[in-house]
């Protein structure tokens, strides 16, 4: 213990000290001087410290970041092996433990993957542990697990195999008729453009495995008088006109009369026509009957007799006006023939007249001679000069109008694109037709053969969608009823959930609405025989996007339009069909067998659209239409969406024609035109999850 008094001493003697150091100056500077070097040395320790703790901290900082970079690493390193092309990446044993060092990061990987297979896909989890720091007081270490789902993908799952017009087979033509399409266009064999059939567009590709044939309208150019005559006959102009004023002539006994050549026809045809038949028509009568007959009906090139002497000898003429007709719509009469011959003022005809009397001089009178040309006009083909197509990509050879064959096809085949390839169908990936696996979904759709309707009351028969799906193992065309899928005054809903009855999520859904006339679709629904849209003229608006497929055939005889407005819709797209949004509203319809799209049968009055057609109610489709057997479209079915077939039929019927509308970008693909069998497909699709940890 301290007494009171040592403390006072110490108290004094430190006054003592401080009062002799501030009367001295060397003494402040010496004690400043070691206070000095007292805080300066604690502050260099403190320094010291804090510096050392700063470095490991950092240095464990970037550590943790190498570690979760390197995790990154194994994982994008495993989803690299998944998407390898020369792999199968639904191959169990396609990702062990593996693992990788990176001198960069300091440090090393190693990731894994386990697969489960279910609902024919396969679902790898793969985990990655990224480690980096160089001892172990300050190594870091980081896990992240991610998924990915491996579905089979069909070949030609892509957007621009399933957004264009396409025929697959190489036999018949695809013979475009009067239509106009405004849309890539693609056939494995030949394409034949007859009449005013055109292609055009700015964007538009063309892809053709062989030839190419455009062909202008058959058209006749009306009976045309003649302008000229010679003098072998009197008064030769008599036979400008069929006014019973005549050219005559005397023909002794057994002559001949001289040639009355009339010409000065004055046509006007296209240069590029092609003359497909020429026709004469002659007035004329004799003083007597039974002794006159024809010597010489010719038609004559530049003022000169070409071809055939088609004169009907055994037949002699009357004492009243007769006329006689010769050559046809398709008679060239032995030679050949520009529209530059036709043209020509020396074109047309000569005449003589043969007297059989042997005893007596007959009068010949000739009132008329006219002349009809049947030729093909000129057409626009595959686009225009002042609008041409993007891309041509021929196989073969390209013929305009009867014309010599060109390699390569050029704007003088009416060809007008810009860019003009050939390019062999072997070589050409886009004449390949993109490919559905209907077995497999036969067993996977839903609704379908093997997952009926799961809600309650569904207002289909258990049978709607196969009749023996217990029994069987694929599609066999088994229903032999037409399934209409939008019966008039009858509604139904049919939906499969993940828990039924109605529980969980909708995995499909195909359901009517007679009142409101909307059909609502999701995802794929197969039918094991044939479905129609039979009512004819029906509105159907369809909302959602779903694949209908059937392994009969389909028919369309209604108005099924892609969306509508929300509630009550019976308004018909014919007035708007190119403007719809695949996005929202797509329905694709399958078949394995041929297919028709047309009006129906329920007359109308007049031609009055988009109420009535011809004198029949409409039937339209918005949506894509495929089938590996062959599609008919024909009457005044108006359709917007791309047409993928086996082979394609485009009759012209009498003048009355389908019309082609364009449509947006389906490249959206549903999962009915995108999936197929994982344990046979060649490609695939990898979708990722989230990474976790």
């Amino acid at each position: 213990m301290t007494c009171p008094d040592s403390r006072f001493f110490h108290s004094s003697r430190l006054r003592g000290l401080l009062s002799r150091a501030i009367s001295d100056e060397r003494g402040i500077s010496l004690l400043l001087a070691l206070l000095t070097l007292l805080v300066l040395g604690t502050l260099t320790t403190s320094v010291a410290v804090y510096t050392t703790n700063d470095l490991h901290a950092s240095y464990m900082d970037q550590s943790s970041v190498n570690a979760y970079q390197l995790a990154e690493a194994g994982l994008n390193d495993a989803v690299s092996r998944l998407e390898d092309p020369s792999v199968n990446p639904t191959t169990s044993t396609l990702l062990p433990s593996t693992t990788v060092a990176y001198s960069a990061y300091g440090g090393s990987v190693t990731y894994s993957g386990t697969a489960v297979s279910a609902n024919d896909e396969v679902t790898w989890t793969i985990t990655s542990k990224g480690t980096a720091g160089s001892s172990s007081n300050l190594t870091r270490k980081r896990q992240l697990t991610e998924t990915a789902v491996v579905r089979g993908l069909n070949d030609g799952a892509s957007g621009s195999s399933w957004s264009r017009f396409y025929q697959n087979a190489t036999t018949p033509c695809l013979t475009i008729d009067t239509e106009t399409f405004v849309t890539n266009v693609a056939t494995k064999g030949n394409l034949c453009l007859l009449n005013t059939g055109a292609i055009t567009g700015a964007n538009t590709v063309v892809d053709v495995g062989g030839t190419v044939t455009i062909t202008g309208p058959a058209t006749s150019s009306g009976a045309k008088s003649p302008s000229a005559a010679t003098a072998g006959w009197t008064s030769p102009t008599n036979v400008y006109a069929s006014d019973s004023q005549y050219a005559t002539t005397s023909i002794a006994k057994s002559a001949s009369s001289a040639n009355e050549d009339v010409t000065g026809y004055g046509f006007a045809l296209p240069a590029t026509a092609v003359i497909k038949g020429i026709s004469v028509s002659i007035v004329r009568k004799a003083s007597s009957s039974g002794n006159l007959r024809d010597l010489t009906v010719s038609l004559l090139k530049a003022g000169s007799p070409v071809g055939n002497n088609e004169a009907v000898t055994g037949t002699t003429y009357g004492t009243s006006n007769g006329t006689a007709a010769y050559g046809s719509t398709s008679d060239l009469w032995g030679t050949t023939w520009t529209a530059s011959d036709i043209d020509n003022a020396g074109f047309g005809v000569r005449f003589a007249v043969h007297n059989n009397s042997s005893t007596t001089s007959y009068t010949a009178s000739l009132d008329y001679i006219s002349v009809t040309i049947q030729y093909t006009n000129d057409t626009n083909g595959i686009g225009t000069s002042s609008t041409p197509i993007a891309q041509a990509n021929i196989g073969s050879t390209c013929t305009y109008n009867g014309g010599a064959a060109h390699t390569p096809c050029t704007s003088a085949d009416h060809v007008y694109a810009n860019t003009i390839t050939t390019t062999s169908a072997s070589s050409n990936p886009a004449l390949s037709m993109p490919q559905v696996d209907f077995n497999y979904w036969w067993a996977n759709a839903m609704p379908g053969p093997k997952h009926f309707c799961t809600n309650p009351s569904p207002g289909l028969s258990t049978t709607f969608f196969d009749n023996d799906a217990s029994t069987t193992t694929g599609p066999n065309d088994s229903l032999t009823v037409n399934g209409e899928m939008a019966p008039a005054g009858s509604s139904y809903t049919c939906q499969v959930w993940s828990q039924p009855p109605t529980g969980g999520t909708l995995l499909g859904e195909l359901s009517w609405n007679s009142s409101t006339h909307i059909l609502t679709i999701k995802g794929t629904v197969y039918v094991d025989g044939s479905f129609r849209f039979d009512t004819d003229g029906e509105v159907v608006n369809y909302k959602g996007r779903a694949t209908l497929m059937s392994s009969g055939n389909d028919e369309i005889d209604a108005v099924v339009c892609a969306g509508g407005t929300a509630t009550t819709d019976s308004a018909s797209c014919l007035t708007n069909m190119s403007t719809w949004n695949p996005t929202n509203n797509l329905m694709v319809l399958m078949s394995e067998h041929d297919n028709e799209y047309d009006q129906g049968h329920t007359t109308c009055s007049g031609n009055t659209p988009p109420t009535c057609y011809n004198g029949y109610l409409p039937g339209a489709f918005q949506g894509v239409l495929y089938s590996t057997a062959d599609c008919l479209i024909h009457q005044n079915f108006q359709d917007s969406g791309p047409v993928i077939c086996n082979t394609i039929s485009l009759p012209n019927e009498s003048g009355i024609n389908p019309t082609f509308y364009t449509f947006p970008s389906t490249g959206n693909l549903t999962d009915g035109e995108k999936y197929g069998d994982t344990s046979t497909a060649t490609h695939f699709e990898i979708d990722l999850g989230s990474e976790t940890g």
